[in-house]
């Protein structure tokens, strides 16, 4: 009797022991893999960029945190995911409710993977030159909470010839090449003009020459 004791008691722990074991599989399998990025992480102000959302054929509801006072919200839709862009069916329906520094968002699955595009536009520089966007899920539990770290430069700023500034340097470098042509061309005129006036005046002394 003993000895079945002793038995059912080994039994009993090595059920115990896989079971621990196998806990985190079990948490791992409820677990959502959420990866984010930004389609551009170096930005100047004024420009627009996408944050990316792969939330694949799963619902989502969370929040996405960022800086208002650097970043303006835009607009938030959905996209079919992969490499193929020819699907079928519904690309779900995502819901938002936005306020100064937060995007709360409730996305309902369709039929197939897709991500989520958020595009916000820079509204200034940060102190340190770099601002971060923050996805915090709920709901399922999702696989960590996912962030993006985007650089914001100040826009290019140059002198045309007359010594104004100009901020876009294309625009100046335009406006300076054409000045120069139009400068070019009123010398060529120019020269011109005064060659043919010397060239008068030698025919007309020739002229005046031969008379006498």
């Amino acid at each position: 009797m003993k000895g079945m004791h002793k038995r059912v008691g080994k039994v009993f722990g090595l059920v115990l022991t896989l079971l621990v074991f196998a806990s985190p599989m079990f948490v791992k399998a409820d677990q959502l893999t959420l990866k984010t990025n930004a389609y551009s992480t170096t930005i100047t102000t004024g420009s627009e960029f996408t944050f990316v959302m792969e939330v694949n054929q799963n619902n989502f509801q969370g929040v996405v945190n960022f800086d208002g006072n650097i970043l303006e919200f835009v607009d938030v839709k959905t996209e079919y995911a992969g490499e193929s862009g020819v699907y079928g069916g519904s690309l779900g329906t995502v819901n938002k409710e936005v306020s100064n520094n937060t995007i709360n968002i409730n996305y309902t699955k369709g039929d197939n993977p897709v991500t989520l595009l958020i595009t916000f536009k820079v509204k200034s520089v940060p102190a340190n030159g770099k601002t971060t966007i923050k996805v915090v899920p709920s709901g399922y539990t999702w696989f960590g909470q996912p962030e993006s770290t985007v650089t914001i430069v100040a826009a290019k700023e140059c002198q045309t010839s007359d010594g104004t500034e100009c901020p876009v340097c294309e625009t100046c470098t335009e406006s300076d090449e054409t000045a120069s042509n139009s400068k070019d061309s009123n010398n060529i005129l120019l020269y011109g003009s005064l060659g043919a006036c010397g060239v008068l005046a030698i025919a007309v002394i020739v002229l005046a020459v031969k008379k006498k």
